[in-house]
């Protein structure tokens, strides 16, 4: 018996996620998308890859309708995705997939384009590895996949929709029309609203308010490198390096008088190296230092 291998260029779930992130980045920056034009491509309606792509989305959204419901009954709709799944034409999927690599290997770095980090990441290949052991065992009986490997990938799934992580971060019900950020994308057709309202709802909400220059610089940064994770990680790195030499410039400085302050802030620069952790800058990572741009500016206009 062998194990299911995850395949990120034959992942259909995880090929859009990351076109629909890539689709959000050009047209932040006012550009021509090629990954649109991809997408509008291979994704059309009634293809073979938008109907693979339905059968993903019933999964990532199944915590909508089934979040309260029981373990037994979310298995029996994951057999009935699995049973949608079994009728598509493998050959003709296989080849749309191989047409679908070769033109993002043409339009992108392919290796830059895959380091894009996706929140549903596990999910995603989750779903591919049931999809792919179950399809391939039905075609030829003499493949065996691992048992254990077939149950984990379905308790992903379970877990991921018994924890409503769909619902929590649910598109439409994050949609905000007074944000004035989104107002530049209601120009475009409906399909493409969605797809480029993820990413700025994820990230541009409305606990970030009213930001200062460095905020601002920072948020540029990240919208223009998302892809690219090193050019992120240095900048953010760099930073941290310089708000840890402001905030010890000022405990040392006569602003602030307040021994115990002093000790916190000493505290909290100590802690800032954590910032500088892991080669993708993390949600949490990024957030903190947002907060702390706030916090030092404050500390600068103390008199």
């Amino acid at each position: 018996m062998k194990k299911i291998k995850h395949s990120k260029f034959k992942n259909t779930g995880l090929i859009c996620e990351l076109l629909t992130r890539q689709i959000t980045m050009d047209v932040m920056q006012n550009q021509k998308s090629a990954a649109l034009s991809i997408f509008k491509k291979y994704f059309a309606k009634n293809s073979i890859l938008s109907e693979e792509l339905q059968l993903y989305n019933l999964i990532l959204k199944g915590g909508d309708d089934l979040a309260k419901k029981t373990e037994n009954q979310i298995n029996y709709y994951i057999d009935e995705v699995l049973g949608n799944r079994s009728k598509l034409n493998e050959r003709i999927l296989k080849k749309s997939k191989y047409s679908l690599i070769n033109e993002i290997k043409k339009r992108f770095d392919i290796d830059q384009f895959f380091k894009m980090p996706i929140d549903s990441y596990k999910v995603l290949a989750s779903t591919y590895k049931l999809f792919e052991g179950t399809v391939k065992q039905e075609i030829n009986e003499s493949i065996s996949y691992s048992p254990i490997d077939m149950v984990q990938s379905r308790y992903n799934i379970i877990e991921f929709i018994m924890n409503d992580n769909v619902k929590k971060s649910s598109l439409i019900n994050k949609m905000k029309n007074d944000n004035k950020i989104l107002e530049k994308y209601k120009k475009q057709d409906k399909d493409i609203q969605l797809l480029t309202y993820k990413l700025l709802i994820e990230k541009f909400n409305s606990k970030y308010g009213d930001m200062n220059y460095a905020q601002k610089s920072l948020l540029k940064i990240y919208i223009n490198n998302f892809s690219n994770v090193d050019v992120l990680r240095e900048y953010v790195n760099k930073e941290v390096t310089r708000i840890n030499k402001k905030i010890k410039g000022i405990v040392s400085s006569s602003k602030i008088d307040d021994e115990v302050t002093k000790i916190k802030l000493s505290e909290l620069n100590r802690q800032l190296s954590s910032l500088k952790k892991g080669r993708v800058v993390k949600d949490k990572q990024f957030t903190a230092l947002l907060y702390l741009y706030e916090l030092v500016d404050k500390l600068e206009n103390i008199k």
